[in-house]
């Protein structure tokens, strides 16, 4: 795939990332981890001075493994951390040879959240027996 198709691509992930998680917040963030046969991801929401985790939306892992399989192998990341502000977009990639495999998801989401916005409070919805948090 030639660059300029898969960065259509991700501005047309981001763009709907940016209209499924509408609200009060103006800064989204987005990690995710993907590998053949997993995917994990997590999407927050800045307002200024606590950052609230955001139930996901089904779909979202659909388009995010799609945008993955688009790559080829050789180019395919291993996490991808997405801040969308004000209508600007941005990505980090890390590929997975930059990956500490010695450590869990969780804990490489945690250490990315902490670099993203520091000390600020992380609220997560409380979860309640049978809830899903996914839409």
């Amino acid at each position: 795939m030639k660059k300029t198709q898969f960065n259509q691509k991700f501005l047309a992930f981001a763009e709907r990332v940016a209209r499924d998680f509408p609200g009060r917040s103006l800064d989204i963030w987005l990690y995710a981890e993907i590998e053949v046969g997993m995917i994990s991801l997590s999407v927050y929401q800045d307002f200024g001075d606590r950052v609230v985790f955001s139930p996901l939306r089904l779909a979202l892992f659909d388009d995010i493994y799609a945008l993955w399989l688009a790559l080829p192998e050789a180019e395919r990341w291993y996490a991808m951390a997405v801040f969308i502000s004000h209508g600007r977009y941005s990505a980090q990639l890390t590929y997975p040879n930059q990956i500490n495999r010695d450590a869990w998801s969780e804990d490489r989401r945690e250490d990315a959240l902490k670099a993203q916005f520091g000390d600020k409070p992380v609220e997560y919805p409380p979860f309640e027996s049978g809830a899903n948090l996914l839409h």
